[in-house]
């Protein structure tokens, strides 16, 4: 190509003739300059990874109910068909606030649903531990399912905002690894 001078867009241009549509999985002008060599860094490189402790907090959470199990029915004598429930609750409305979630997530944007969504998850989690029947244990762990259901919605949309289409290939998987 010598000396022509490429003019920096979506595709590869000589010229003003594409060479290599970046739609088409071609070269990009910025793949030199992409985000994918650094990993750990600020700003959007950052966020990845602020995403990523996200949903590993989300899973502790989610789980810390299954750990406590054995010992929660030998001492509060709690039967094996009740723990099922305990457990199954957090999924009952973790499944049917996921549409609901997108929706917020739209209007108040990714940092206050995010935001919120962590603030709600983590006082439902604290709160089992004051839980003094099963009644509202089920429903503390409802409201950790509501409240985690923005968790997944906020982690993509964040991936979609923060990257170009082009290079969203490796940062949606680290951001939502927890998944």
């Amino acid at each position: 190509i010598g000396g022509d001078r490429f003019v920096e867009d979506r595709d590869l241009r000589v010229r003003g003739v594409v060479l290599a549509p970046a739609c088409v999985g071609g070269y990009h002008p910025s793949a030199a300059r992409s985000w994918r060599g650094k990993l750990l860094g600020g700003g959007r490189d950052g966020a990845v990874w602020l995403v990523f402790a996200a949903i590993v907090i989300n899973y502790i959470d989610r789980g810390n109910l299954s750990i406590a199990a054995p010992s929660m029915m030998r001492d509060f004598r709690i039967e094996p068909e009740t723990m099922g429930v305990l457990l199954s609750a957090f999924f009952w409305t973790y499944a049917v606030f996921q549409i609901p979630a997108g929706a917020l997530v739209d209007r108040f944007g990714i940092r206050r649903a995010y935001a919120g969504g962590f603030l709600v998850w983590s006082l439902a989690s604290a709160s089992i531990a004051l839980c003094h029947t099963t009644g509202e244990v089920i429903g503390m762990r409802s409201g950790l399912g509501l409240a985690e259901s923005a968790a997944p919605v906020a982690s993509l949309a964040c991936t979609q905002n923060a990257f170009d289409r082009q290079d969203q290939g490796l940062p949606t998987p680290i951001s939502s690894a927890g998944l």
